[in-house]
């Protein structure tokens, strides 16, 4: 019968056997070379049996598996994606961003700065992306998924979002592209946009 490894237990070799044999003669037996791990790490030593455990240090495991789930393993991951934008219609490939598309839940316009074509000045710049759901979007009558309504002083504005607080999210979906329209035509030089995309980290 297979020997099961067990729990907490690392194997040590014995450098002398090592290095005067080969190294397929080591047999994979831990019976009479092994040490304990000495951890306070709960997923390698211990099964979680409930909020009153302590771990090694006299920590209860709880307070620990909430601090590694709020720094390390949170539910949800919040991303700032910057997109130069050229032209009136602007489609960005956010699969070359580096983040997980597959399961997003959440997206805001952050800041921006708007630059107009000199013939244009004083009004308002609707920007609107279809990729995200109407539920995050501004309500219109028109049901369009306008992202923000900006005011432009002159010809030029600098923007920065004053409800980032208010969050709110839709059914995970995938979103390889953005497709970014400006409503009026801007001069296609220093026009920038900066979205905070959210996602999930797990699937259910």
């Amino acid at each position: 019968m297979e020997s099961t490894p067990q729990v907490g237990y690392v194997p040590i070799l014995d450098p002398e056997s090592t290095s005067s044999g080969s190294e397929g003669d080591y047999d994979g037996s831990d019976s009479d070379i092994s040490q304990e791990l000495v951890t306070s790490n709960v997923g390698v030593m211990y099964q979680y049996q409930g909020q009153d455990e302590r771990l090694l240090d006299e920590r209860k495991a709880q307070e620990h598996i909430e601090f590694r789930n709020k720094y390390f393993t949170p539910e949800i991951t919040r991303h700032n994606v910057y997109c130069s934008i050229g032209a009136t219609i602007t489609t960005i490939d956010l699969t070359k961003f580096g983040f997980d598309i597959d399961r997003i839940i959440g997206f805001k316009l952050i800041k921006g700065f708007i630059n107009l074509n000199p013939s244009l000045n004083d009004l308002n710049v609707t920007i609107t992306v279809p990729e995200i759901p109407y539920i995050a979007c501004q309500k219109n009558e028109d049901c369009q998924p306008i992202i923000d309504v900006i005011h432009v002083s002159g010809s030029s504005q600098y923007y920065e979002n004053k409800n980032l607080f208010r969050d709110i999210y839709f059914n995970p979906i995938k979103v390889s592209t953005l497709t970014i329209t400006v409503s009026k035509e801007i001069s296609g030089t220093n026009t920038f946009l900066e979205f905070e995309i959210t996602s999930l980290n797990r699937s259910s």
